[in-house]
């Protein structure tokens, strides 16, 4: 089951599941406009963003606690653009989606080769933090992990990558901006297999 899937569904007793899919959808399409039509993130803003979350049935207490997480973010790294609040809020969720869970996945594993999982989507999704959360539990399930990046031109994605590498204490592989990335990802596995890591 995806992260927004889960992260927007009804508490489990429920059965109306394709009425939960269609308020996920429509949440995340809400947040989109409202995100692409501010000019100033203000306690307007954040009042919109905590009715869209409550529309799409999370808990009050959930939506409270994470909008102030989202406050303290955006003061620290001292965002005004409410453009650059989409990866923001999507790591802030997968932090409290994941807060005394292990990931679950549906990833196949085959311990007599390397493992290599390819992430693609549009901007914003939460590829870089399921990255970095799927590699800490393969890592903390005991295997060698390496992370590549192969997105070499979209900005800062490289150094984002590097950071959740980082959190999740695996290794990391890149080179530098606008390089070829099929020529990142080849080297990468290179290093991989020379190297006996057995998840990329």
């Amino acid at each position: 089951m995806s992260f927004f899937k889960r992260i927007f569904r009804r508490k489990p007793k429920t059965n109306k599941y394709e009425m939960g899919l269609h308020r996920s959808r429509q949440a995340l399409d809400n947040l989109r406009d409202i995100l692409e039509s501010s000019d100033r993130i203000d306690d307007e803003l954040f009042d919109s963003i905590e009715d869209i979350f409550i529309q799409a049935d999370v808990g009050v207490d959930t939506v409270l606690y994470f909008v102030d997480e989202l406050k303290k973010e955006i003061n620290s790294k001292k965002i005004e653009d409410p453009s650059e609040l989409s990866e923001i809020i999507v790591d802030k969720l997968f932090e409290i989606y994941l807060k005394d869970e292990v990931v679950i996945t549906d990833l196949t594993y085959d311990k007599d080769k390397i493992n290599v999982y390819l992430f693609v989507g549009v901007n914003g999704v939460g590829k870089t933090t399921s990255i970095g959360k799927i590699a800490h539990q393969f890592l903390s399930e005991g295997h060698k992990v390496l992370v590549i990046a192969g997105d070499t031109f979209r900005a800062g994605a490289i150094e984002q990558l590097k950071i959740w590498a980082d959190r999740a204490k695996v290794a990391f592989y890149s080179k530098e901006q606008f390089a070829d990335p099929s020529s990142v990802i080849y080297d990468g596995l290179q290093k991989a297999k020379n190297e006996g890591y057995d998840v990329v």
